[in-house]
């Protein structure tokens, strides 16, 4: 929803202060998404989506080729900017991704997963991108299983379960939220140096006395008592430990953003709950009559519906147009042979095979090449429009960064019907030269054969 590709069906969500139900299109141009399955063009080079991606929000072209070039060599992609993306190993792509994402300068990126399946060297490459992003104001959201990078990254983390925010703290604030246990950081030179070694250092803290070593059975069963003695029994009153919030299903008392953190101001057994931020408030939903949760960031902010806004829409209309002809453009070969053997094969069928079968009736001839025509014009929009929308959507996702261009998704589906019929239009004015060449007195015959059988 707070990328505008789902329509949320009530409440209200800001990014970058712009409500993303109201104004979707000015939501777009402050935001970019990384998503965790690639879904660059393989159409185009490297080169290529990035410069389409910027064309796709007004950069002008020179300060986009700079651009292009400059994340290129960042992202260690320089030596394969004219290489098709299909060609790219699973890090190259999310390296790529997270360029593209880059090139219009947006102002919160979204991240969906954006290690998961990488190499641990491709790992640390893009946590080092993630950091220079912060550390130009940019905002990054983002979702991950792994602990070690929500805490390296993150300068708050939210823990959600079936759509509930259950936390929302610093990462060392929900780390102390853990009790019952305790975590011994050590470290050791590689050279062995101090009294023992490494072995020795090893040793002693084998020996301290907080140095526990249980079995996963007695870590569970050991919680499972310290429960039901804070409980007090059966017939006490119950009150949950806090631990479960960090597994996920179960929502807790007191803990960040409840209701009872907001009362006592404390966490039970952790430590002093934050004063919320202004402009920064949680509105959990799950406080008993609450109807939904919304996130204020700060102040709606409309952008105006006049001609600037209509400008910028036509450049994208218009860029996301060039891209198809472009395409089109480097198959033309392929178009071309489709476009000519397409006529070739119904002059077979409908001027022999059906002429021989005899369901050549009195002005068959005369239908024969409008007919071929209009089948060839009618074949070709499918296939520049209906097919390729199917594959985009089911297999490829490739559309979807035309998507999250700053236009109505109305304009994309437009777009798409406008580059069919172009292609359409196109084939029938290839075929009409070809078939009057091809069928040559082919008409005359066929009237000849179809009033010597209907005679």
């Amino acid at each position: 929803m707070l990328t505008t590709r789902v329509r949320a069906t009530s409440g209200r969500a800001l990014v970058a202060g712009i409500d993303v139900s109201q104004d979707p299109v000015a939501a777009k141009r402050a935001l970019a998404v990384v998503p965790q399955r690639s879904n660059l063009d393989r159409s185009l080079t490297a080169k290529r989506n990035l410069l389409f991606h910027a064309a796709y929000f007004g950069v002008p072209e020179a300060e986009r080729n700079a651009r292009a070039a400059r994340l290129l060599d960042e992202f260690g992609l320089a030596d394969r900017a004219d290489d098709k993306v299909d060609r790219f190993s699973g890090g190259q792509a999310q390296r790529l991704m997270i360029a593209r994402a880059l090139m219009h300068d947006p102002r919160v990126l979204f991240l969906d997963e954006p290690t998961t399946g990488l190499d641990p060297q491709a790992r640390l490459f893009v946590w080092d991108r993630i950091r220079g992003q912060r550390e130009r104001n940019v905002t990054v959201l983002l979702t991950t299983h792994d602990m070690d990078e929500a805490t390296e990254l993150a300068d708050r983390v939210g823990i959600m379960d079936h759509g509930k925010l259950l936390a929302l703290d610093t990462p060392d604030a929900l780390t102390s939220l853990v009790p019952g246990e305790s975590t011994l950081e050590i470290g050791i030179e590689p050279d062995g140096a101090g009294p023992g070694g490494t072995d020795g250092l090893l040793r002693a803290a084998g020996r301290a006395p907080a140095w526990r070593r249980r079995r996963p059975g007695r870590a569970r069963r050991a919680r499972r008592a310290r429960r039901a003695r804070r409980s007090g029994g059966a017939g006490g009153p119950r009150r949950q430990a806090p631990a479960p919030v960090l597994r996920g299903r179960r929502r807790q008392p007191g803990l960040a953003g409840g209701p009872d953190a907001r009362r006592t101001g404390r966490h039970p057994g952790g430590p002093p709950a934050r004063p919320a931020e202004p402009g920064r408030r949680v509105h959990p939903s799950h406080r008993k009559g609450a109807a939904r949760m919304s996130t204020t960031t700060a102040t709606p902010r409309l952008a105006p519906a006049g001609a600037r806004q209509r400008a910028e829409v036509a450049r994208a209309f218009f860029a996301i147009l060039g891209r198809d002809l472009f395409v089109t453009g480097r198959e033309l070969p392929t178009f071309l042979a489709q476009v000519i053997l397409q006529p070739l094969f119904m002059v077979f069928v409908f001027g022999k095979v059906l002429t021989d079968l005899g369901f050549a009736r009195a002005g068959f001839a005369e239908l024969l090449l409008p007919g071929i025509i209009a089948l060839t014009v009618a074949v070709t929009g499918l296939q520049g429009t209906a097919l390729p929308l199917v594959i985009d959507f089911s297999f490829t996702k490739e559309i979807e960064d035309r998507l999250l261009a700053p236009l109505p998704v109305s304009f994309v589906a437009l777009e798409k019907i406008l580059f069919g019929t172009l292609r359409a239009l196109i084939a029938g004015a290839i075929v009409f030269p070809i078939g009057r060449l091809v069928l040559g007195t082919l008409p005359s015959r066929v009237r000849s054969a179809s009033c010597s059988r209907w005679s």
